[in-house]
């Protein structure tokens, strides 16, 4: 078994909305301001941690099931932006997207 924690990709400004309300704040500007990042140089293309997801305990069925790719993975906590190296990233054909909590460890440890 492996722990996998829900991702959310960020494509569009407009991504972040669901970033703001986990986090309390009204819109996607307060993410910006908040967290002194940019959309284009912190945000585009990485993957928010859904901290308010349970992890999903994966069996190696489960896994070998999914597409391998990779990614950074950003994590807020009280308002502090934080992001991993690139790690690998799990697609299932749902259009949802995990990492794996060995990989996560790092990032973890500065928010919880």
């Amino acid at each position: 078994m492996k722990k996998l924690y829900l991702v959310n990709p960020i494509a569009r400004p407009e991504d972040l909305g669901d970033v703001a309300r986990s986090e309390g704040w009204q819109t996607r500007t307060d993410v910006l301001r908040k967290t002194g990042t940019s959309f284009n140089t912190h945000w585009n293309g990485k993957n928010v941690l859904d901290q308010d997801e349970k992890p999903w305990n994966a069996s190696e069925e489960d896994i070998a099931s999914l597409t391998q790719t990779s990614g950074e993975v950003v994590a807020l906590s009280e308002g502090q932006y934080y992001v991993s190296n690139t790690i690998p990233l799990f697609a299932d054909t749902d259009g949802s997207i995990y990492a794996a909590e060995e990989d996560l460890e790092d990032l973890l440890k500065q928010i919880f």
